[in-house]
């Protein structure tokens, strides 16, 4: 199997998301989360990485905090710091 199922939210108010997957072979994450639709967000997020419009083909995605520790699972269990 080439992705492996890491976790999903326990707060989903209908079980079915955000989610985390883990390609095994180039380790590349994949997500299943809340589209960041509202402008006032996305205005600030783009400057901050100096970038003015989300690329096509891509989208931003919300996740909640407490799903950080699906990625030190992925990663082995490291120390994110």
């Amino acid at each position: 199997m080439a992705y492996r199922y890491i976790g999903k939210w326990a707060g989903s108010p209908h079980g079915d998301s955000p989610t985390l997957w883990q390609h095994e072979e180039t380790g590349e994450y994949f997500m299943q989360g809340y589209r960041v639709d509202e402008a006032l967000v996305r205005d600030e997020l783009l400057p901050a990485a100096g970038k003015d419009a989300v690329p096509p083909g891509e989208t931003l995605i919300r996740f909640p905090a407490d799903m950080a520790e699906f990625f030190r699972e992925a990663d082995g269990g490291a120390d994110a710091g």
